[in-house]
């Protein structure tokens, strides 16, 4: 799945495996739970980014076969921290622990940036704000598991290993995140998209 934020100039996004259910799924299911997302989102973590970002569209893909069924929420969930914020390649890190040796640092996922009274300094998140942000990730996750709707079954974040082009499914391996860490520096919005 892939989620897209808008800043006024450009839209930025960031990517994330789940693992929803009992394959194959309807468009229809698919639709319900990126509405559902979106939904939790603005509940549990807008609160966390300035406003000068909104989430703008949530977009699902069914990869357990070739069929290419999607899903798809779009709309308007803006931050509602202050916009005293300067710069849209920075980014809050949200990184998942799995129970496995990871070479390369660990998985992260990343969000808009906070408003200014967040940090401790130009680049470090208070701690405070860390504690926040986690209660609210945490919320935001068990939001989306209560998703009722055709296939979907307690839907959960996974981390893929193991995929190479051209590999069957079967040398991909799921690690389920076993906690969450809210990294204390700023990270930054690498995946840019062009503005539509």
């Amino acid at each position: 799945m892939s989620y897209k934020w808008y800043d006024g100039t450009g839209h930025f996004g960031a990517r994330q495996f789940w693992v929803p259910g009992v394959p194959p799924f309807a468009t229809s299911d698919l639709n319900t739970l990126a509405s559902a997302m979106a939904a939790a989102w603005n509940t549990n973590m807008v609160g966390f980014t300035s406003s000068q970002y909104a989430l703008v569209e949530i977009d699902l893909l069914d990869l357990t076969n070739t069929a290419g069924t999607a899903g798809l929420w779009t709309g308007s969930h803006s931050g509602s921290g202050s916009t005293n914020f300067g710069t849209s390649n920075c980014a809050i890190d949200i990184q998942a622990k799995i129970a496995t040796r990871y070479r390369g640092g660990h998985p992260v996922f990343h969000i808009p940036p906070p408003s200014d009274s967040a940090l401790d300094s130009t680049r470090t998140l208070s701690e405070s704000t860390r504690t926040g942000i986690l209660a609210g990730w945490q919320a935001y996750l068990t939001a989306v598991k209560g998703t009722p709707g055709g296939a979907l079954n307690n839907p959960a974040p996974v981390i893929l290993r193991g995929y190479k082009v051209g590999a069957p499914p079967s040398a991909v391996n799921a690690y389920s995140p076993v906690g969450w860490n809210i990294r204390k520096t700023l990270g930054s919005m690498r995946r840019r998209l062009t503005s539509t």
